[in-house]
């Protein structure tokens, strides 16, 4: 007889979705028009042709080789880490103020225009 009574099935991973996909993947393009603008901006103040060479050839090689390096050492690019950090916050104060609501409403009546707050952000 086989001992396969603790076997548990693994539960399915979870992905993210598409929204905040998309919202990683637009702070990853802002960080890289940041960098590239900067550059830009570096190279016509110092007006020197080998320097203007090598800064755009490593903010080339930054550019392209961002995502793989950042995904194989954290796990994700920034734009995924800040994404996820936003997300974070939003169900903790979104936890919070339904904890502040049903607290509010075992005390007495809640009007529909009273707003709460968490960590500072007014929310409605």
């Amino acid at each position: 007889m086989s001992n396969d009574t603790n076997v548990f099935p693994m539960p399915a991973p979870r992905y993210a979705r598409f929204s905040r996909r998309l919202r990683a993947m637009l702070l990853d393009w802002i960080i890289a028009v940041i960098v590239i603008f900067g550059a830009l901006l570096l190279v016509t103040a110092v007006r020197n042709d080998n320097f203007s060479r090598g800064l755009g050839i490593v903010v080339v090689v930054a550019v392209v080789l961002y995502e793989p390096i950042l995904v194989s050492r954290m796990g994700g690019t920034l734009g995924h880490y800040f994404t996820k950090r936003l997300d974070t916050i939003s169900l903790i104060c979104a936890s919070s103020t339904a904890a502040a609501v049903a607290i509010s409403a075992s005390q007495g009546p809640v009007s529909a225009s009273s707003s709460r707050e968490c960590w500072g952000f007014t929310l409605s």
